[in-house]
């Protein structure tokens, strides 16, 4: 069985290597970390092996919507995971708009993240 492979994008270089270090303990496969969306972009197009889902820091969007809906065109089997601390429904409205398949905030249980990202779970309901 193929394991799931990851990219992180993330702005805090901590929270990026910790989030990497961690789903590589729970066996996944991290093949892109990028601090923002372009250094993203670039990884994705040179990567040998594409990401099955790509968890992003919500706030590594702003102001990034052309740049993030040409990888949404031109990747759309990659699963795009985002995460933020804020919980209110225009928030994750907007995101779903963008092309979000799932919004995870940062209080959720690690279970309910793992879920989220894992594709053997199929396509993951956005929580609506």
């Amino acid at each position: 069985m193929k394991n799931t492979c990851i990219a992180i994008t993330e702005g805090w270089n901590i929270y990026l290597e910790g989030i990497a270090l961690l789903l590589e303990r729970y066996g996944y496969d991290v093949v892109a970390k990028a601090h923002d969306i372009t250094e993203l972009q670039e990884q994705l197009n040179s990567c040998k092996c594409l990401p099955d889902t790509c968890i992003i820091n919500i706030a590594c969007l702003v102001g990034e919507d052309s740049i993030f809906q040409k990888l949404r065109m031109r990747y759309p089997q990659i699963r795009i995971v985002a995460y933020s601390s804020n919980e209110d429904a225009p928030s994750m409205e907007e995101a779903m708009v963008k092309g979000i398949d799932q919004y995870l905030l940062k209080v959720d249980r690690i279970e309910d993240a793992l879920k989220a990202i894992s594709t053997e779970h199929g396509a993951y309901a956005f929580n609506k």
